[in-house]
């Protein structure tokens, strides 16, 4: 069972003062100490976002845009990872989810969604200076029909026991 607590009872970065209500974070009982290595950067309004944490990691941070993202983290000890979320409430730029799985080794993970899925399954290995794109951030629109190309939700999905390395060393 998990027991919530409001986001804006926790340390956030938010010095523009965005509005961040209704974002709930949750926890196991007896893990609401361990919170502190949490980063959260209000970089926009973003009411109504959830953050499930089943275990807490070594290190996390998130930075959002727009309302309504959700992280589910299984994930405990030497996890390093950045999720930026952005999105919007309408139908061509979405809220992200982010599924985080347990025995995750991670050095340095930089996710960076828009309208987007993400789930990383057990058991995955990452060193440090990753970067996870999940957007196609070009903002293609077609000019006859004022449509939004390449508006689709993504999804990325690291397979269990995936591993990933920095090749420039």
């Amino acid at each position: 069972m998990l027991d919530w607590i409001p986001l804006q009872d926790l340390t956030v970065n938010n010095p523009k003062d965005f509005d961040i209500s209704k974002c709930r974070v949750w926890c196991r009982p007896g893990d609401p100490d361990q919170l502190h290595r949490i980063r959260f950067d209000g970089l926009a309004r973003s009411p109504g976002c959830s953050f499930y944490f089943y275990r807490v990691p070594h290190r996390m941070s998130f930075k959002l845009k727009g309302p309504g993202h959700c992280v589910v983290n299984f994930a405990g000890g030497s996890v390093a990872m950045t999720i930026r979320m952005t999105g919007a409430a309408d139908p061509v730029i979405g809220s992200c989810l982010a599924i985080i799985k347990e025995r995750i080794s991670a050095g340095g993970v930089r996710a960076v969604l828009l309208n987007t899925d993400l789930l990383i399954k057990k058991g995955c290995l990452f060193s440090d200076d990753i970067l996870i794109q999940g957007a196609n951030q070009h903002g293609l629109v077609s000019l006859p029909d004022k449509t939004v190309i390449a508006a689709k939700r993504n999804r990325v999905v690291v397979e269990q026991r995936s591993g990933s390395g920095d090749l420039r060393r």
